[in-house]
């Protein structure tokens, strides 16, 4: 396995040196998703499962954009989990399972979890759903699995990418709908927002997402409007709080909630 990922990386490179540049054209602003369904959104009051049921309530309750949370079991196998010490997985805390185990478990011993392969063949049975990942450790070797494995339905998986550097190589594979976070970004690189900008203008996005807390900055959101591309904000459930990002200009929020009315 570790062959084929290092495979699909080195593919990516030598995409990324030979490739012209990508030209800009980035979604218009009225027409980005309002919300994001953050881990598949909460499902019987739970939040942050990634699960089956969770994905499939999210679906049913009308959202078509979720996000969902992607790591490598042991066997460098791509299954949803948010990390290794999330207490829905009690069972392998702090370590990391073999997908075989993973799969054969259950989400607090109550729900179906998910792998890469869950994941697209949902989305082969729903053919108006958008998959948003989130994947910390190991992104482009995702990208790559999705792109040899699952390059049917790799239109409607949005790459969330966390430095330029990841960026250039998800865009070299042929992902076209990329949203760029700033959550891993040092604080200089997060609020320079003239950078930011520029980057938005030479670079397809689908959008920016940044912590909420980034929009106290005094006049922050009001430049990084001028990126033209959609801006979201994560993760915010109280409607009355989406709404002063909204009047903002924000385009969408991530939540956890699955009915907005």
């Amino acid at each position: 396995m570790w062959k084929e990922l290092a495979s699909t990386v080195l593919a990516a490179a030598q995409i990324l040196v030979s490739s012209v540049g990508v030209s800009p054209e980035t979604p218009p602003v009225d027409d980005a998703p309002k919300h994001i369904i953050h881990a598949a959104g909460m499902y019987k009051g739970i939040v942050g499962t990634n699960s089956l049921e969770a994905l499939e309530n999210a679906y049913n309750t009308g959202n078509r954009y979720i996000e969902i949370d992607f790591n490598f079991t042991i066997d460098l196998k791509p299954v949803c989990i948010h990390d290794w010490n999330h207490l829905a997985f009690s069972d392998y805390y702090g370590t990391k399972p073999f997908e075989k185990d993973f799969m054969n478990g259950q989400v607090y011993s109550l729900l179906s979890p998910m792998n890469l392969d869950t994941v697209a063949d949902f989305m082969r049975t729903h053919e108006d759903v958008y998959i948003i990942t989130d994947v910390k450790d190991l992104n482009i070797c995702l990208s790559g699995i999705i792109k040899r494995e699952h390059s049917d339905v790799m239109d409607r998986f949005i790459i969330q990418v966390y430095s330029k550097e990841e960026y250039g190589y998800v865009s070299k594979l042929g992902f076209e709908n990329i949203i760029f976070s700033l959550y891993k970004l040092d604080w200089e690189s997060k609020t320079n927002v003239q950078d930011l900008v520029e980057f938005a203008k030479d670079n397809k996005l689908f959008g920016y997402t940044f912590p909420a807390a980034l929009c106290d900055i005094d006049g922050y959101v009001d430049e990084m409007l001028k990126s033209g591309i959609p801006l979201f904000v994560h993760t915010i459930n109280n409607k009355e709080e989406q709404k002063k990002y909204f009047d903002m200009g924000i385009s969408g929020i991530y939540t956890d909630n699955t009915t907005h009315e």
